[in-house]
């Protein structure tokens, strides 16, 4: 393995294990290991295909929060009217604004070529999806905040 690819993969690992030292507990299909010391042409597909399924998890998890705003809303919305579901969907937009521009310069940060800035842009994102999955499904079983 080149040190580029072992940096890498050290870079992602890193971000991987923050996420799961944050409390992320889910798995995902393909895991770093699966990803890793293979070409680097297909090893940027297997995580590109590990982020797209963490993509469609996160947007399910998203739905299923959602609704959660929304029983609660009807139930305290009253009282309180923070919790208006159109709070919590201008969040999730803000939220994929922020984490687009935030892995995009970070990534970029300290310069290196094309695939290494992707790569690293990519990692960003699937550290942040993993953060968001996380809350979304506190927040979708009622255990945020607890």
């Amino acid at each position: 393995m080149t040190i580029y690819r072992s940096r890498i993969l050290l870079f992602v690992l890193a971000l991987l294990g923050a996420g799961i030292a944050a409390g992320a507990s889910a798995q995902y299909w393909p895991d770093a290991k699966e990803c890793s010391d293979i070409n680097p042409f297909t090893e940027r597909e297997c995580i590109s295909r590990r982020v797209e399924e963490k993509e469609r998890i996160l947007a399910n998890v998203y739905g299923e929060a959602l609704a959660e705003v929304r029983r609660q809303y009807a139930e305290f919305g009253d009282r309180d009217n923070r919790l208006d579901p159109r709070n919590f969907v201008q969040a999730q937009e803000d939220w994929k604004r922020y984490v687009d521009s935030n892995c995009l310069s970070t990534g970029a940060y300290g310069g290196g070529n094309s695939p290494w800035i992707s790569e690293r842009v990519t990692a960003c994102h699937e550290y942040e999806i993993d953060r968001r999955i996380e809350l979304l499904r506190k927040m979708a079983n009622g255990s945020y905040g607890l």
